[in-house]
């Protein structure tokens, strides 16, 4: 079974832990529907930084300097070792990821740079998120940070379903 980014959301959101190497065969483990299993699903912290490299934490391999916090947060979960990002660029990249969809599937997706002065562009309230569809599933949600796909109030964080 080929594993789509799209259906990886989908298990996500029904409480499912993802498993195995991105680079080789996918695996997905399916958690069971009794209220044990609710209660034992995973954690899910995902963190977007812009220009930092898969060698950039000490988890990875920095030798230079120590990252503790994440480390242990990667000691207790699952580290993917192999992924792609959607673009070389911010907006894209936050576009492909919320969305799980190519970037240039939306208007926003090919906005870069993206300046604060462009208030006619940005993710449409309606649109699925990886966070709304975990919402769905019964998990709370959370935006820290840059958000950087549009800036008009109706186009936002809030209004996209992120939270």
């Amino acid at each position: 079974m080929k594993l789509t980014r799209r259906k990886f959301v989908q298990t996500l959101a029904a409480g499912t832990t993802f498993l195995g190497d991105l680079g080789s065969a996918a695996r997905t483990h399916f958690a069971q529907t009794s209220s044990s299993a609710t209660n034992s699903r995973p954690n899910i912290i995902f963190i977007l930084a812009d220009d930092m490299g898969w060698g950039d934490l000490s988890c990875y391999g920095r030798p230079d300097y120590r990252t503790p916090n994440i480390d242990l947060l990667a000691s207790q979960g699952t580290r993917f070792t192999d992924a792609y990002s959607a673009s070389a660029v911010c907006t894209p990249t936050r576009c492909g990821y919320i969305t799980g969809r190519y970037p240039a599937r939306f208007r926003i997706g090919l906005e870069e740079p993206l300046p604060a002065s462009n208030l006619d562009v940005g993710l449409e309230p309606g649109q699925p998120t990886i966070a709304s569809i975990l919402k769905q599933g019964g998990y709370d949600t959370a935006l820290i940070g840059k958000w950087h796909l549009g800036f008009r109030p109706e186009l936002g964080a809030q209004r996209a379903r992120i939270r």
